[in-house]
């Protein structure tokens, strides 16, 4: 089990830098807009479609992150007020299973839509992107996060079972040697 936590805490964590990474570049076309719109009145033509699909990029990339560190809001009063450890997990693992349910249904409604906007040929306005690029890399994120839920899954079973739990913040936190904030 240690091995598939740590793996998908590496995957995760590799989307998580490249989300920031897009981060970066968005708040750079931000700021160099702003700068040349202010002092030379000549703005970034479709920087507004660029940032916009930039966000799209980063939100997309950093769901499973986000999620497998509880970044997400959840039910905390709910499930801190059940007092027993198995019951807690059973609860957290229905949870997860429904999530997971819902987030493969919603997988597969985004690609039809990739396949939909392929074969209309739809395009951005101003910069004509193809929209099934758009399309496919949120269809992607959210297969990321329904691996991240169905791998959340696995590891509250192995913890009904066994006893042992996981605290995957306090794991994601101990292997990339970030201090403990809280």
């Amino acid at each position: 089990m240690d091995k598939l936590v740590d793996r998908a805490n590496t995957l995760w964590r590799f989307w998580a830098v490249i989300s920031s990474y897009f981060m970066g570049f968005v708040i750079l076309m931000i700021v160099t807009n702003v700068i040349l719109r202010r002092f030379l009145n000549a703005p970034i033509f479709g920087s507004t479609e660029i940032v916009c699909y930039s966000v799209l990029v980063v939100s997309s990339f950093a769901l499973a992150q986000c999620e497998w560190c509880d970044g997400n809001i959840r039910m905390g009063l709910f499930l801190e007020s059940i007092k027993s450890e198995k019951t807690r997990n059973t609860v957290l693992t229905i949870i997860n299973g429904v999530c997971t349910a819902g987030l493969i249904v919603i997988s597969l409604l985004l690609f039809s839509q990739v396949n939909t906007k392929f074969h209309h040929a739809d395009i951005s306005i101003s910069l004509r992107i193809p929209m099934w690029a758009m399309y496919t890399i949120l269809f992607f994120g959210f297969i990321l996060l329904t691996i991240c839920f169905l791998t959340k899954v696995i590891i509250n079973i192995y913890t009904i079972r066994t006893g042992i739990y996981y605290s995957l913040k306090q794991y994601a936190k101990e292997k990339s040697g970030e201090d403990m904030l809280e």
